[in-house]
């Protein structure tokens, strides 16, 4: 929804720091909101049932170490949908043009910094 990336971007321009948490059931395009420097923190919860809301509560307050890896190719715009979204990147809408992916098939992070 256009008024909610409005949103993130109004509070980045008063430079608070940013969790983006989506809930979305398919990858939604951002529209480089992902990109912004405030934006610290992405968490994608896709569908999660009656009890998501204590758990992405849990996992924002720090009670637990979210973990995980995307099921999918996160794409940047609409030209990107033209390849599947459920399989791995392979850079190319349609053979004529490179199309980019805000998060590749299998990406993921987390608090921990391992060493």
């Amino acid at each position: 929804d256009a008024g909610q990336l409005d949103l993130v971007r109004v509070l980045a321009s008063a430079g608070t720091p940013i969790a983006l948490v989506l809930v979305t059931g398919r990858p939604r395009l951002l529209h480089g909101v992902e990109a912004l420097p405030q934006v610290n923190a992405v968490l994608q919860s896709f569908l999660p049932g009656p009890h998501g809301g204590g758990a992405l509560a849990d996992a924002l307050l720090g009670r637990f170490e979210p973990s995980g890896r995307l099921p999918i190719s996160w794409p940047t715009a609409a030209s990107s949908l033209l390849y599947p979204h459920w399989h791995a990147v392979t850079q190319q809408c349609d053979g004529s043009r490179t199309c980019g992916v805000a998060w590749p098939f299998g990406h993921g992070l987390s608090y921990s910094r391992l060493q």
